[in-house]
């Protein structure tokens, strides 16, 4: 389960990806100083996972390889087309908006005020005070 997830957040947005895989590493490497973690299973487990998400990808992959060119135009990896596909920015990923309703058909909408800034921010820092006491009855 955890190699198709891998593959569903490769193939929607790497970036993501790359977000989940370090974060599951920084929570492997506390394991492992715990002593709670086997590196058998975690190569294994990691291994599965790994190859689900490469046999998930192998359509692109393959003719990638076997015709020794890349798969898209080398031309859309520059910053210009980078820059013209990229719509969002910090206030619209901070506040969960879509980039595209900034500018609709009803009208521009400019950067937000600060206050709306500072709403989502207060309601996401609550997750740093959370309290995990657990008792056993």
């Amino acid at each position: 389960m955890v190699g198709v997830a891998l593959a569903v957040q490769v193939c929607f947005e790497p970036r993501i990806a790359y977000i989940a895989l370090l974060a599951i590493g920084i929570y492997l490497l506390f394991q492992l100083f715990n002593c709670e973690l086997r590196i058998a299973n975690l190569i294994k487990n990691l291994g599965i996972s790994f190859a689900i998400t490469g046999l998930l990808h192998f359509y692109w992959i393959l003719p990638t390889i076997l015709l020794r060119k890349p798969s898209f135009e080398p031309g859309l990896a520059k910053a210009g087309w980078v820059e013209f596909l990229s719509f969002a920015d910090f206030s619209n990923s901070l506040s969960l908006l879509h980039p595209n309703w900034s500018e609709n058909i009803f009208g521009k909408t400019y950067f937000f005020r600060p206050e709306f800034l500072i709403l989502p921010i207060l309601a996401f820092s609550s997750l740093l005070f959370i309290n995990y006491s657990i008792t056993n009855y």
